[in-house]
């Protein structure tokens, strides 16, 4: 059924230190059209009606919770940062009792959309997938994980292979311009089994979320991407100067 929001609960990620933005304050702080990053993925995810919201905190974790004491979420800590998918896994607890879908998204990426992640959230359970996700096409694709769709026709088949991280990309997938927006719907079940069997053996030994395509497409399990063509709204913010951009085109 289009736009069934039921059976769903969103966890934001919003742990982590922030360096490149280069302050005192957690980057999940910083103001936009002034309300916190986190205030703009907050609202845009209530407005999904889900059963629940659990947030991840870590860097600064108790003014992240003090900014936000009167929302109707949860928080859980992520003591050390080893990555996302470690970060997720804290949320366990927080959806205890709760059956059905987790949408995954990041406290850095305020602009997303309710009627984008509805569509995600469409193709997900038209598909009987058990993992789906947001991709976009940049026309400079460094820094990103890629969309890698090997033996697959391309975007609109909607199936992917793995997602390769910037620093384990070989030289060919770093000419992919497709990336991945850290946004994703997960059967719970499913995502908590598999967070478990996730290694850390890459580049920045860190227990990486994306792995879970790769393992997934091994198991023969459906997995989808929708790509979006409003790549702004699904890109985060790193560093200062990306946060005065975005902050000019709400002008």
């Amino acid at each position: 059924m289009k736009n069934n929001t039921k059976n769903l609960a969103v966890v934001i990620l919003a742990a982590g230190m922030g360096k490149r933005m280069g302050s005192p304050i957690p980057k999940v702080l910083h103001l936009l059209k002034r309300k916190p990053l986190l205030a703009h993925v907050l609202e845009t995810a209530r407005s999904l009606q889900p059963e629940t919201i659990v947030v991840v905190v870590g860097h600064q974790a108790e003014k992240v919770r003090q900014e936000f004491e009167t929302e109707d979420c949860s928080f859980v800590t992520q003591e050390e940062q080893l990555g996302t998918a470690h970060a997720v896994m804290q949320a366990e607890g927080g959806l205890e009792g709760f059956q059905g879908d987790v949408l995954i998204l990041s406290g850095d990426v305020p602009l997303i959309r309710r009627e984008t992640l509805l569509d995600l959230m469409d193709i997900h359970r038209q598909n009987g997938s058990v993992l789906s996700l947001i991709s976009t096409v940049l026309e400079d694709s460094t820094g990103y994980g890629r969309i890698v769709r090997k033996g697959h026709e391309g975007l609109a088949d909607g199936r992917i292979s793995a997602i390769r991280e910037e620093k384990d990309a070989d030289v060919e997938e770093k000419k992919i311009l497709e990336i991945n927006a850290g946004i994703y719907m997960v059967e719970k079940t499913y995502l908590f089994e598999k967070l478990r069997g996730i290694g850390c053996k890459n580049k920045q030994n860190e227990y990486y979320l994306t792995d879970l395509i790769g393992m997934a497409v091994e198991e023969s399990q459906p997995v989808f991407c929708y790509c979006t063509d409003r790549s702004s709204e699904v890109l985060g913010v790193n560093t200062k100067e990306d946060l005065e951009k975005m902050e000019q085109s709400l002008r």
